[in-house]
């Protein structure tokens, strides 16, 4: 039993390698340019060739793509994730940001299954085989079946019109991240 572990614990670096070897090639093969996207999104339409070069170089973009991968992979050894070629803040807040929210929007998910999914199946109990216990089947399976991210825009659609939940609007990231570090509640 421990030889199996040991061998799949050894097979698993070679896949993670191919795997990161895929994504990596895949980023980069794409047929948009990272760095051309970027100042065509923000207010610099007319930036030089100068700059995007410059640009291309500090994202190291200008080496071969195998040196990239072996310069990526030697910095991930050294745990060091890199920075962001689209915000430019370093990967590790990216994920910081983002992992504080996923975790309150999980949390918050949890809270209302439980509110609603306790007291139907109490109720489903109680009136077992009643139009009470159908009718709590039939929303428990409606439930399952309709995709998570639907059931998401509806529920925010039904909560900006019934004015539960305030209109939103686009906010750009850095000024999220730096409203979210202001309120602390980003860690």
């Amino acid at each position: 039993m421990g030889r199996y572990i040991l061998k799949r614990f050894l097979l698993m670096i070679p896949t993670l390698l191919g795997v990161a070897a895929l994504i990596f090639i895949l980023l980069r093969v794409i047929p948009v340019d990272v760095v051309e996207a970027k100042f065509m999104a923000g207010e610099g339409q007319g930036v030089s060739a100068a700059v995007i070069a410059s640009e291309r170089a500090k994202l190291g973009l200008d080496k071969p793509v195998w040196l990239q991968f072996v310069i990526w992979v030697w910095a991930l050894l050294h745990l060091d994730l890199g920075t962001s070629m689209w915000t430019g803040a370093p990967i590790t807040e990216e994920i910081k940001l983002r992992f504080a929210l996923s975790l309150q929007l999980a949390l918050m998910a949890t809270l209302v299954v439980i509110v609603l999914a306790i007291p139907l199946g109490i109720i489903a109990a109680l009136k077992q085989d009643t139009w009470v216990d159908y009718a709590v089947r039939v929303f428990s399976i409606a439930g399952l079946a309709v995709p998570s991210f639907w059931l998401g825009i509806l529920m925010i659609l039904a909560g900006v019109g019934i004015a539960i939940l305030p209109r939103s609007e686009r906010v750009p990231r850095r000024k999220m991240a730096a409203d979210l570090d202001r309120k602390g509640a980003c860690p």
